[in-house]
């Protein structure tokens, strides 16, 4: 049957996602958001297809890989992140750029190789409206496979380094000879701050994510915390922008089943972090964890009939019992 994913608000006025047969054969579409006026972006003969777009913050401009559904193991959206498919691969793609009255407003895209070329990596992100980043190989360069994160204007492929799998193994304080299965799985812009990046790095020895900060003025790089990414992982900022929340489980979970997982809350400011026993998500899209809208406060299921509310702030935590034995996704509704 057919399925839709990937949506992201156009201007605030549309919707666009990406609709396709069971995650295969799919295009990229437009509507209002009450469902009407629907437009089709790009179209492709079966068994080819287009991949999700990356749009810039603005909406203006988005990229496109040549290779068809190759990041819908990763779910991102503005101020969250989450691991839908831990075993999906971060092949390199080819990477392309569309302005939106290319993409919207013209023909559809018949071939996403017919649009400008800004380089090959995967995971592509935007540091502002102009710029794109991305995450690449390098070959040859160093003993053991490494990658980098380069930016490039997005009407241009000059791609310049930011930083390299080296300078993340620096910042870690016990090195395994084992580090040279890590790679890079993806990178955050901080919404509220577009010098600071959240670089996620995993490690193929340990199945954890490591997270780092990179703050791009100075250079620095710092180890913030670990989690596993077998299942349950996701990352998500406050609205307040000055907390992480962050969860998985690792391979050595003796929770096999993954009905519990680890949330830690991590401050920004002062670098205190604040461990949990959470259940898991029954869906991985919908977390069983929300902040409020100040960030003030984070709902959290730590179990089917127990949700926590936390205030980082504060240090406070209140227990609220459900009538329900059976939840596991809070939402502020109230906000």
């Amino acid at each position: 049957g057919s399925s839709a994913n990937a949506p992201a608000w156009l201007f605030n006025k549309r919707i666009a996602y990406w609709s396709g047969i069971e995650h295969r054969y799919g295009q990229v579409w437009t509507m209002n958001a009450d469902g009407t006026d629907r437009k089709q972006l790009t179209i492709a003969a079966a068994p080819a297809s287009s991949d999700n777009p990356t749009w810039s913050p603005d909406g203006s401009r988005a990229v496109l890989g040549d290779e068809p559904n190759a990041q819908l193991g990763l779910i991102q959206r503005e101020r969250q992140t989450v691991l839908f498919d831990s075993s999906a691969p971060t092949q390199s793609l080819s990477l392309h750029y569309v302005d939106r009255p290319t993409l919207v407003a013209g023909e559809p895209v018949t071939t996403v190789a017919s649009l400008p070329r800004i380089g090959e990596g995967h995971a592509p992100f935007w540091l502002d409206n102009e710029t794109v980043a991305y995450i690449a190989r390098i070959d040859g360069r160093f003993s053991r496979p490494a990658q980098e994160i380069v930016y490039t204007p997005a009407e241009e492929n000059n791609p310049q380094v930011l930083l390299n799998t080296e300078d993340l193994l620096e910042a870690l304080e016990h090195q395994a000879s084992l580090e040279r299965l890590f790679w890079i799985h993806y990178v955050v812009v901080h919404p509220d701050n577009n010098d600071l990046l959240l670089v996620a790095a995993f490690g193929a020895w340990d199945q954890q994510v490591k997270l780092f900060s990179y703050e791009r003025s100075s250079g620095e790089v710092k180890h913030l915390m670990n989690t596993g990414y077998t299942a349950n992982h996701t990352l998500s900022i406050s609205p307040d922008g000055r907390f992480l929340a962050m969860t998985g489980n690792d391979v050595d979970d003796p929770d096999r089943k993954r009905e519990n997982m680890l949330l830690q809350v991590y401050d920004i400011q002062t670098g205190d972090n604040t461990p949990f026993l959470a259940i898991g998500a029954d869906f991985p899209p919908f977390t069983t964890y929300d902040w409020s809208a100040d960030g003030r406060w984070l709902a959290m299921m730590l179990d089917q009939n127990l949700i926590g509310l936390y205030a980082p702030m504060e240090g406070a935590l209140h227990l609220v019992q459900t009538t329900s034995s059976r939840c596991t996704s809070p939402s502020w509704i109230n906000r």
